[in-house]
């Protein structure tokens, strides 16, 4: 047989926020290895770890057979798991994505697995909302240290306490007895695996939560994982029945956010001039403003706001045309300001009254 290198699987992470068929700020965003544990799995079964503009590829020293197909000359043939870890390097990276803002002590990452039923548009995406194509706040799930302590009130004399693994198999239970109706248990999973555990309290659900060491004090966005075991659906597979590798494209994708622009010309120089004189406009039909009534900043000045008539996805390719005008009027000659600044995940404000998010921008004439 000859020997020959192929790639096992492909990871492809897309933005909507960035062009289409242009350039991609991956590497920008996100800083993506494997785990250590997989590191040395991976070296065991003779697989590269290959970073990609879009991603990520695990390649394997292959057998060719007289037909032309591949197989791993190390067989994978046991139940595994390959994990990796996705670091967050932008800061503004949450604010221009789709996706929950994080509270300040937030321990939240988002895990994306192929263990997973969600073919849609010809991709195999590791993201667990039936009905999008994007990662979604389902795919969030809470971060725990290896050794924590559970807490929570109860009525009950006792409760049964079980934790289980992310195939369902038993891990730890334990019959606990609430002093003054309330638990204070630790629990301690050092010496499990890193991954998935869920919480059952007299056989129901209580929660879920992701328990890695080796992710503590790092700014985790999140973990792929891609598991070799029955629990995958064909489609899914990276080997067949017969050992043969099945190259797979998994895919992730994250979705740009929708958000109010908000101007506010701020009469630093030009006081004198009256709001009603003034007025933000688009060459395109889509992008229309409404001024507000004058409001008056921290520093004094006052400042003529203009919002957006609806939302919109924002994107690294900037809006041209957009245009400041001032009618002659009250205070100082006609004028225009072309090609206003766009809206930016810099100055991000939530409106939780309305569940919308705006995007400040200050001009000052």
């Amino acid at each position: 047989m000859q020997i020959a290198y192929d790639n096992l699987f492909h990871v492809k992470i897309s933005h909507s926020y960035y062009p289409k068929n242009g350039p991609h700020c991956l590497a920008a965003d996100l800083c993506i290895f494997p785990s250590s544990s997989c590191l040395e799995k991976m070296k065991d079964l003779g697989l590269l770890f290959k970073p990609t503009p879009h991603g990520f590829t695990v390649i394997y020293e292959a057998d060719k057979t007289p037909e032309g197909k591949f197989s791993p000359r190390r067989p994978i043939t046991d139940p595994m798991k390959f994990t990796f870890y996705l670091v967050q390097k932008n800061p503004c990276l949450l604010n221009f994505s789709d996706l929950p803002l994080p509270s300040p002590k937030s321990q939240v990452i988002y895990r994306m697995h192929n263990r997973q039923d969600s073919v849609r548009h010809n991709q195999l995406l590791l993201t667990a909302h039936g009905d999008s194509q994007f990662l979604t706040a389902e795919d969030q799930i809470q971060q725990k240290p290896g050794r924590f302590t559970l807490s929570f009130e109860t009525n009950k004399a006792s409760v049964y306490m079980e934790l289980k693994n992310e195939l369902g198999d038993h891990v730890k239970g334990e019959r606990i007895f609430p002093q003054k109706n309330r638990v204070n248990l630790p629990v301690m999973l050092q010496a499990h695996p890193p991954g998935t555990y869920t919480l059952f309290l007299d056989g129901e659900k209580n929660s879920t939560f992701y328990v890695d060491d080796e992710i503590k004090g790092r700014n985790i966005f999140g973990v792929v994982e891609i598991f070799h075991s029955s629990g995958v659906i064909e489609p899914y597979r990276f080997m067949d029945a017969n050992n043969l590798a099945t190259t797979k494209d998994y895919t992730i994708n994250i979705n740009q956010r929708r958000v109010f622009w908000k101007y506010y010309v701020v009469k630093k120089h030009q006081k004198t001039i009256d709001s009603k004189d003034l007025a933000i406009t688009s060459p395109t039909t889509d992008l229309g403003f409404t001024r507000l009534p004058d409001i008056t900043l921290s520093n004094g000045l006052t400042a003529a706001p203009f919002v957006s008539d609806s939302s919109y996805q924002m994107s690294a390719t900037p809006r041209k045309g957009i245009t400041l005008t001032k009618t002659n009027g009250n205070g100082d000659g006609a004028f225009e300001i072309e090609n206003l600044a766009n809206a930016t995940p810099m100055n991000l404000k939530p409106d939780k009254d309305n569940d919308s998010y705006y995007s400040e921008i200050f001009i000052y004439i």
